[in-house]
C-alpha cells in the first residue's frame, strides 16, 4: 500500500528522526516515481508537497505568507496531514485500491 509509504515518512519526520530538509527531499522523490495516485491521496499528498515545497530554514515568521513558511509551520501542515492520512487509511483499509 503506497499511502503507508508516506505516512513512514511523515510519521519519521514528525518523530524527529528527519530533518525538515530531509523530509521535503524524500517526499518529492516519492511523489515523482509515481506513475497514478487515487484522486484524494493525490490531494492529501500534493498539500502535503506544497507545504514542503514553501518551506525554508531561512525564513524568519515574520515573513511566513502562502508562499514561506517555517518549520513550525510546516510541522503543523504535516501533523495535519497525517491526521488526514490517517483518515483516509481508515475509510479504505481492507479494500483492494491500486493507488493506496
Amino acid at each position: 500500500m503506497r499511502a503507508q509509504g508516506y505516512k513512514a515518512l511523515i510519521e519519521a519526520y514528525l518523530g524527529h528522526e528527519l530533518s525538515a530538509e530531509d523530509f521535503a527531499v524524500r517526499l518529492q522523490k516519492m511523489l515523482l516515481a509515481e506513475d497514478w495516485l487515487e484522486e484524494e491521496l493525490f490531494l492529501i499528498l500534493q498539500d502535503l508537497f506544497e507545504d514542503a515545497e514553501a518551506y525554508d530554514p531561512m525564513w524568519t515568521p515574520e515573513e511566513e505568507d502562502g508562499f514561506r513558511i517555517t518549520e513550525p509551520t510546516l510541522r503543523r501542515e504535516v501533523q495535519d496531514a497525517n491526521e488526514t492520512l490517517v483518515s483516509y487509511l481508515s475509510m479504505h483499509d481492507g479494500n483492494n485500491h491500486s493507488g493506496c
